[in-house]
């Protein structure tokens, strides 16, 4: 099964960044969909340690969400 992602970020100030990324999978199955899924994502740094991180996405194939939004926050040690 291939999988592939392809992405870029911009870095807008010292605590905000903006980015895309590309998702592409074949089928898991015979009977299953390929999927395809561009993400549109925005990160803040909180502080030294810790990120929140927004995104929207759009899927493009059969077996991806029609569209989709979250959130996450992270703590780096």
């Amino acid at each position: 099964m291939l999988n592939a992602t392809a992405g870029a970020s911009y870095k807008l100030d010292e605590r905000n960044s903006a980015g895309l990324s590309v998702d592409t999978r074949e089928r898991a199955s015979p009977s299953g969909s390929p999927q395809r899924e561009l993400t549109a994502f925005w990160t803040q740094k909180i502080d030294r340690t810790w990120k929140a991180q927004a995104y929207v996405l759009k899927g493009f194939a059969n077996g991806s969400p029609d569209w989709g939004v979250g959130a996450s926050v992270a703590r780096s040690f």
